[in-house]
């Protein structure tokens, strides 16, 4: 607005005489040029110092409750990740509070929600529920104010071939996991056993160990960064873990851990042997 009128006034001006008036344009264009730049470096300093930003870990904001859902979060809050379950089933969110997991009962699309849940604390939200439909719904909704890349769904049940009625593959949010498991998928293994395990990388067992190493059929969800930031692993692609990080995966309970162990001790054994020829 100000570079607007001031080129509007710079021709008025020089119109009648005004010997100055070519250099109101430039003046306006280097003002604000100047305060863009001020702001820009000042912002976060000053947004700190009036307590406008939040100290806290991005936290998971998850739509629908489950079994899945329900050790998801239980894992998340374990790693001190802030989780909200939202449902609209009272009955369904039972075993999130006898297990202490913040939820939200209601509609989280709705006009009370948005007075209701701040979701400022919230860095990314997963879509859980049976419905593939309500899931793209919600993904594309609070899309704009997550990032599109912060907002996933469970894998879809169909993807509809060439169904003109189906949900289009643009719409709705990115797919969990690389196999796109769906809900019906996650919560068979849920019955049949499966948790969530976490593995810590490091300079000694790094994430290609982890890949050599981990439980056969495991599934890795996400990559949890030491300053609490998450990645995660989607259809489309998977994150890189880096000495410092957690590894959150989804794989079968005992089979999974006997497997996962004896790949890690063959590991240290093949190192040993490598440093023992090293050092001879």
């Amino acid at each position: 607005v100000a570079v607007a009128i001031s080129g509007f006034f710079a021709t008025k001006l020089g119109a009648l005489g005004f010997e100055d008036a070519d250099a109101l344009a430039p003046l306006a264009f280097a003002l604000v040029a100047t305060t863009v730049v001020i702001h820009g470096f000042t912002v976060t300093k000053v947004a700190e110092k009036l307590g406008l930003v939040s100290s806290e870990k991005p936290g998971v904001l998850i739509v629908g409750a489950s079994k899945w859902t329900a050790a998801l979060a239980k894992a998340l809050q374990e790693l001190n990740i802030p989780v909200l379950v939202a449902d609209r089933s009272w009955r369904r969110l039972k075993p999130f509070r006898l297990q202490e997991t913040p939820t939200y009962y209601g509609e989280i699309l709705s006009e009370a929600a948005e007075h209701r849940v701040d979701l400022d604390r919230f860095g990314y939200i997963v879509a859980a529920t049976e419905n593939d439909a309500y899931n793209a719904l919600i993904c594309t909704d609070f899309g704009p104010e997550f990032g599109r890349n912060n907002v996933f769904q469970l894998g879809r049940t169909d993807d509809g071939g060439d169904d003109p009625r189906a949900l289009p593959p643009t719409i709705g949010g990115r797919m969990l996991f690389q196999s796109g498991a769906s809900y019906y998928n996650l919560e068979r293994r849920i019955r049949d056993g499966w948790v969530f395990t976490r593995t810590k990388l490091s300079a000694e067992y790094t994430f290609e160990d982890y890949l050599e190493t981990r439980a056969e059929g495991a599934e890795l969800l996400t990559d949890i960064k030491a300053d609490g930031t998450l990645t995660f692993s989607t259809i489309a692609a998977r994150p890189k873990g880096k000495p410092g990080d957690i590894l959150l995966s989804f794989a079968p309970e005992k089979a999974g851990t006997e497997e996962s162990e004896r790949r890690k001790a063959e590991k240290r054994e093949r190192r040993s042997d490598t440093d023992k020829q090293a050092d001879a």
